[in-house]
């Protein structure tokens, strides 16, 4: 499985930058199944633990060679002098023929 930003470049982490306190930014990328089986029960997370990052859409299951959108909405609640990074991770269950 891996992550594409919109050039199709594999991603890892995601760059949220700065946000405005009140606002929010969605942020979309695709998740591509390489693994060579179907998937389904996938189960995307980041390594930031908090409630300003919510998954909005996400593939239920993809077929071997297929993509699908992920969306992610980052709405801040603290102002922060830095840009906000997190690395993305997934997991899923394979189904072999």
């Amino acid at each position: 499985m891996q992550f594409l930003d919109k050039e199709g470049n594999i991603i890892d982490e995601i760059d949220l930058g700065i946000v405005d306190v009140g606002t929010s930014k969605i942020y979309e990328f695709k998740l591509f199944n390489d693994n060579g089986t179907f998937v389904d029960k996938i189960n995307i997370w980041f390594d930031v633990q908090t409630d300003e990052l919510e998954i909005l859409e996400q593939p239920r299951e993809l077929k071997n060679n297929e993509m699908g959108v992920v969306k992610i909405r980052f709405t801040p609640n603290l102002k922060i002098k830095a840009g906000l990074k997190t690395k993305i991770f997934v997991k899923v269950r394979e189904i072999w023929d």
